[in-house]
């Protein structure tokens, strides 16, 4: 050890002496830097762990929660200083147990841990937050959605403000009555929906005039979304509209965005403009000028929606992640102006410069897709053949597994519209067997098993499919979808 090293041991254990809650607050915080060191190393490559360099990593957690317990630190007596600091750190280890669990297959007993995390630790709202947060994932997974849901609900019933370790705003709380509406009209209970949103925009309210200026537009943006998903653009808007400091370039952005959301095209512009005309970021910038180009197409002017697109082409020699949605969106309005030829060029740039980009795949569709509708299927025939090979070739040379994913999901699809039907229903399925957790692909194997129903000898391929959907899928809507397809199958008996 070196001599300075030492003496700031030296000095750490006399600061230690003096103040029994900072020397705490060190060893917590080390413990819990050492067990998610620890954790990364497992999960570098999970698959090839065993069960004992699991277990090493639970007991370094498990080590925190032992040697500073909720009882001792997560209580009203350290709701400040050192203390507080060892209590959090404590409870993210409590927290971590349960992620453990969770990762090894284990939801029961990590939905079992994180219930504790909410008893032992209700003094520390961050901590309970995230232990909600990922319970609603694991419930789901267990097919226990009421409770799942409940869960989710109590998550958007919390004060975005609440949780004065944060020291400021939650986002996870923030976004959580949007998606908790999602869920409850998925579910087909629209009215429910509706009055969590009513709260949400109540509470958003409240808790803008109780921010700083530094969270206002945070919350004002939260509660303009809320807005947007209860009908009301013109009071989704106005909440942006009423935040401080909304003429900063990114904030502007997002005035711009919500003006186009909200149905006043004519109201970008000046938004728009003060964005990319004030920002020293490309990213802001840049996607100010394209939310000013959809403006241009929403008040059907499409001539200055084009020269607005060019405009990003010629402030930019590289105008970086704008150019694949600047080429897309382009091409896009130049198929529906009639001027198919330059739409092609636009679709093929994006695919031959940024082959790995999702709208790369979805222009190689866009242009099969095309041809079918003109009633050119020779010529869809050798698009969708030529964008199938183009695949094959990402596939065999790009090895990011969302990549992947992404091409092997397009060339499905592409088989499907060129009618290669058991093709695209082996592809389909086996989207789901190489990516079994994924939504894409549960969604792409429940399309396959559909599939399957109407070709010759299908019938058994697709019951098994549904009724191993039913069971292993991540997704809820997925589960239920197949297990009432299984049983409609079973039923009639076909």
């Amino acid at each position: 050890m070196s001599r300075l090293a030492a003496c700031a041991l030296v000095l750490l254990l006399l600061a230690g002496c003096g103040d029994p809650a900072l020397w705490a607050r060190w060893r917590a915080e080390r413990g819990l830097w050492r067990a998610r060191a620890a954790a990364d190393r497992v999960l570098v490559h999970p698959a090839g762990a065993k069960d004992r360099d699991w277990d090493v990593v639970e007991s370094r957690f498990r080590d925190v929660t032992e040697a500073f317990p909720a009882a001792t630190w997560a209580s009203a007596e350290h709701r400040s200083g050192p203390g507080r600091q060892v209590a959090l750190a404590s409870g993210q280890a409590a927290v971590a147990l349960g992620r453990l669990a969770a990762l090894r297959g284990r939801d029961s007993l990590a939905v079992e841990r994180w219930r504790a995390v909410l008893r032992d630790y209700r003094e520390c709202p961050g901590v309970v937050l995230a232990a909600r947060l990922d319970m609603v994932g694991a419930l789901e997974r267990l097919g226990r959605y009421d409770e799942s849901l409940a869960t989710l609900s109590e998550i958007a019933a919390l004060d975005p403000l609440g949780d004065l370790d944060a020291g400021g705003v939650t986002p996870d709380v923030l976004a959580a009555p949007l998606r908790l509406a999602r869920e409850l009209r998925a579910r087909g209970r629209d009215a429910d929906a509706d009055a969590a949103l009513g709260r949400a925009e109540g509470r958003y309210a409240g808790a803008l005039r109780a921010a700083g200026s530094r969270d206002s537009f945070a919350i004002a943006d939260a509660l303009s979304q809320v807005r947007a998903a209860r009908g009301d653009a013109k009071g989704s808007l106005a909440a942006l509209r009423a935040a401080p400091t909304w003429d900063l370039p990114g904030r502007a952005l997002a005035l711009a965005a919500r003006a186009l959301e909200a149905g006043a095209p004519e109201s970008v512009f000046a938004y728009s403009r003060r964005a990319w005309s004030t920002s020293t970021t490309r990213r802001v910038a840049g996607q100010a000028m394209l939310v000013a180009a959809q403006a241009w197409t929403a008040l059907d002017q499409p001539d200055s929606a084009i020269a607005a697109y060019d405009a990003v082409f010629e402030r930019w020699v590289d105008p970086g992640t704008l150019a694949a949605p600047a080429h897309f969106e382009r091409a896009e309005l130049l198929e529906r102006m009639g001027q198919w030829d330059r739409a092609r060029g636009e679709f093929h740039t994006l695919a031959a410069s940024y082959p790995s980009h999702p709208l790369a795949f979805l222009s190689l569709q866009r242009i099969v897709q095309h041809h079918l509708k003109a009633g050119e299927p020779e010529l869809a025939r050798v698009a969708g053949q030529g964008a199938i090979a183009n695949l094959g070739h990402l596939l065999e040379t790009d090895r990011d597994p969302q990549v992947q994913l992404r091409a092997r999901a397009v060339r499905a699809e592409l088989l499907l519209s060129l009618g290669m039907n058991a093709e695209a229903e082996s592809a389909l399925v086996d989207l789901w067997r190489r990516f079994p957790e994924d939504s894409l692909a549960e969604d792409a194997a429940l399309r396959g098993a559909r599939l399957a129903e109407h070709l010759p000898g299908g019938r058994e391929r697709a019951a098994r499919l549904y009724a191993q959907l039913s069971v292993r899928a991540t997704s809820a809507a997925v589960r239920r979808a197949a297990g009432e397809a299984a049983r409609q199958m079973s039923a009639t008996g076909r």
